[in-house]
């Protein structure tokens, strides 16, 4: 068996581990928190609770699937790649990869929940292509949309997956998972609200053009919250879900047109859990060179940590 390493990412929702191998295999384990209905979330404190009680058994089956210990360690300690990103629920992932790096005396790498989702995603959409030779060698651009962020980041991360992430965009006010899950729990659907919403506004009928969005680098959703509340008043479920969604994916394009202008021929590539969204993919497909993935790695998850460290062991290797 190849040598493997174990990716660690505790990010605010989900508790996230996976192994991937130095031929690009990977293997992933995650638990989801159960919020309470009517609820829009946790609280950090809880959520560090949640990780430290969930982290011990996912890392465990996993190295059942294994059979044998890890070769290097990676983790998410940090929300970005800025300086000064901080959440604590990062704090419960560090500590248990210095244990185990320490424990069994093999590399520790270190990278930001943001670059893993990019990882993440590139893997995604390169199946099971030998490493490192779907990491795209020309600079591209990436879509991280989510709960917490809304960004689009200019990111030639290169074959070792470490070049720099610049941001060219983003969200004012609401990110746009925020918004999806407000008026997702608006009309009654569990927390986390994205598939329930998208599988709702499927059967729905566009009684509206979607709101209009002016290219700009800051993207304001507040107003759309505003707006959906009014429609649901006058409309179906599903045809305000459909109209929301619609509206969103209009203030991506024009959000990605503007941060992109001049080199619209890149790559943008779709992160985040927002972006497992099959009508904001398609709507953004139709105006830009995509490329998206599977929820399972566009949601949060630990593949793209455990592919940072894999490329490190690969790395290595080459040199020896």
């Amino acid at each position: 068996m190849s040598a493997w390493c174990l990716g660690i990412d505790t990010s605010n929702y989900t508790t996230s581990v996976a192994g991937c191998d130095t031929s690009g295999a990977v293997r992933s384990r995650r638990q989801p928190f159960d919020v309470a209905p009517g609820k829009r979330g946790v609280r950090q404190s809880d959520a560090v609770f949640l990780h430290t009680k969930a982290l011990p058994g996912l890392i465990e089956q996993l190295m059942e699937d294994y059979g044998c210990p890890p070769a290097a360690v990676c983790v998410s300690e940090t929300p970005r790649d800025a300086e000064g990103s901080y959440m604590p629920c990062f704090l419960t992932g560090v500590l248990a990869a210095r244990g185990i790096a320490a424990a069994l005396q093999v590399p520790l790498f270190r990278i930001s929940h943001q670059r893993g989702h990019i990882l993440a995603a590139l893997l995604g959409c390169a199946g099971q292509r030998d490493l490192p030779f779907f990491l795209p060698e020309q600079p591209h651009f990436a879509y991280h949309v989510s709960g917490g962020t809304t960004e689009l980041l200019y990111a030639p991360i290169g074959p070792k997956g470490d070049g720099p992430i610049t941001c060219v965009g983003a969200g004012a006010d609401l990110h746009a998972g925020q918004l999806i899950d407000r008026c997702g729990v608006r009309l009654g659907l569990k927390f986390p609200c994205g598939p329930a919403l998208e599988e709702l506004a499927q059967r729905g009928s566009p009684t509206l053009p979607p709101m209009r969005f002016s290219p700009t680098t800051q993207l304001h959703l507040s107003g759309l919250e505003n707006k959906f509340e009014a429609l649901l008043r006058q409309s179906r479920p599903a045809d305000a879900a459909l109209w929301l969604l619609e509206s969103l994916a209009a203030g991506l394009v024009a959000l990605a047109r503007a941060g992109m202008q001049g080199k619209e021929e890149l790559t943008l590539v779709l992160a985040g859990g927002v972006c497992s969204n099959r009508l904001i993919c398609e709507r953004l497909a139709r105006h830009f060179d995509v490329r998206s993935t599977s929820h399972e790695f566009a949601a949060d998850n630990a593949c793209g940590t455990a592919l940072y460290g894999a490329l490190a062991l690969r790395g290595e290797e080459f040199q020896a």
